[in-house]
């Protein structure tokens, strides 16, 4: 007989499971890895070993599963590609500014190691922010830039000694190679180089927070150091790339059988001299071939049917599930998988997360801009006007899928004033305002194209003479 104690506790295990949240019962057929939830700091749950383990499988995804590849190319191409707009100063100066702005953009200029240009960092940088979870910016004079990769910033035993009265006072925290206050801000930053004679990290400098543009995805608000979002799908990335690789080995192993001969009233025991005046020579290299059979005999070719209809879709569904960690949708990954309207509904979700993902990028541009323009000027490249100058960097835009018909829809929203001429020419990753100055600088040629083309032109600005008011 069960004692009474029991009886009680199974009597509110079942109300619990009638009454209250499912998701917090425990059952056997439960993965254990939810039957123990932890609320924890996401920089405890994956500390620094742990870490290092999940960027090493990371990289080696995108190293070797060209899906992954595709994927982390596909995800940095959309969000990191940005263009200069220059607001709030004269004509001539903004040119000025321009034209020193597209100089210092330049790999010589830009990039400390003098490889990269500034685009090509922000892609680097995208890159390593997803693929390692964060990545860190370094400018020390508001001009050139270092990037530091982030399995590169972690503890050192030279900095907890330096720091050793204000981390035993608890005026600093020691977190992951982050060195932070007692409201969580970032102070500084250890970084190790790679050594030249044995795989892992020395100490090399601490950088000052002020200098340094820390790059992650956060998914908690006290998170000091990002995790990579395929973290989420590098186990389904990895059962994937085993049974494609295993698949094709199959596949192979099914090719080497092109055909089987039958032979009908063999006789049981048989010479070794009568089998071999039974075999047909067949040299797969040459063909087509014709084979003379014996009475009684037939040839079959040897189909494996591989791989199975059901597999491949099953494959199908793993990619889908796969990609979701970037938010790509599917049909970027098979084209012939969708139509127009699928296609239209699925660029307009994924670009919502893009805009999302987006605004990390543009705060390190504004950040960086301001730090150069500032430099620009203290130097005497600019003059002080300057400081009036609005420097924004504007996402490129979209490419039309069916440019006739977003062209219309966009002309007839543009005549019921449900949108406007700066909101459109943002989409397409241009600036109204500059798209009206280079309007102005050549009005004549801008009419003659737009009366040839019979384009209306006064439905997206009027280009205004030279000397009109």
């Amino acid at each position: 007989m069960p004692s009474r104690n029991s009886i009680v506790k199974r009597l509110v295990a079942a109300a619990n499971r009638l009454l209250g949240y499912q998701a917090v019962v425990s059952t056997p057929r439960r993965s254990q890895t939810f039957l123990k939830p932890t609320l924890k700091s996401e920089d405890r749950v994956l500390p620094h070993h742990e870490r290092s383990k999940l960027i090493a499988l990371t990289r080696d995804l995108v190293r070797n599963f060209s899906v992954v590849a595709w994927a982390v190319r596909q995800h940095c191409t959309y969000v990191s590609s940005f263009t200069p707009a220059i607001r709030g100063v004269p004509q001539a100066l903004k040119q000025d500014i321009a034209r020193r702005l597209q100089q210092w953009q330049q790999p010589y200029n830009f990039d400390i190691t003098r490889r990269r240009s500034l685009s090509e960092i922000l892609f680097q940088a995208e890159w390593c922010r997803v693929v390692d979870g964060d990545v860190f910016l370094i400018s020390l004079d508001g001009k050139s830039v270092f990037l530091v990769e982030g399995d590169r910033v972690t503890n050192f035993k030279e900095v907890e000694d330096q720091y050793s009265k204000q981390l035993e006072s608890g005026q600093l925290n020691y977190v992951e190679g982050v060195l932070i206050d007692t409201l969580g801000a970032p102070v500084a930053y250890s970084i190790g180089r790679r050594a030249a004679s044995r795989e892992g990290l020395e100490f090399n400098l601490i950088a000052s927070a002020v200098n340094t543009y820390h790059l992650a995805y956060w998914s908690r608000h006290d998170q000091i150091r990002g995790i990579s979002p395929l973290a989420s799908a590098a186990a389904v990335f990895q059962d994937l790339y085993e049974t494609l690789d295993y698949e094709v080995t199959k596949h192979k192993i099914a090719q080497l059988f092109g055909i089987k001969i039958i032979h009908e009233n063999t006789p049981l025991f048989a010479a070794a001299d009568d089998t071999q005046e039974e075999d047909y020579p067949i040299d797969f290299g040459r063909g087509p071939y014709v084979v003379d059979l014996r009475p009684g005999d037939d040839i079959q070719v040897i189909e494996s049917n591989h791989p199975a209809a059901t597999s491949t879709d099953f494959y199908k569904h793993l990619i889908t599930l796969a990609l979701k960690a970037l938010d790509l949708p599917y049909s970027f990954y098979d084209e012939s998988a969708t139509n127009y309207s699928s296609s239209r509904l699925a660029w307009l979700q994924y670009l919502a997360t893009v805009k999302q993902k987006q605004q990390s990028l543009l705060s390190f541009l504004h950040w960086l801009t301001n730090k150069w323009l500032r430099s620009s000027i203290e130097n005497g490249e600019l003059p002080e006007e300057a400081y009036l100058a609005s420097i924004e960097w504007v996402p490129v835009g979209q490419p039309w899928i069916d440019p006739l018909k977003e062209v219309q829809a966009d002309v007839l929203a543009l005549q019921n004033g449900l949108i406007s001429r700066q909101e459109i020419a943002r989409r397409h990753g241009k600036d109204y305002a500059t798209i009206l100055e280079e309007m102005i600088e050549d009005p004549l040629a801008t009419m003659t194209i737009a009366e040839q083309a019979g384009i209306d032109i006064h439905a997206f600005g009027k280009a205004q003479a030279d000397g009109d008011e």
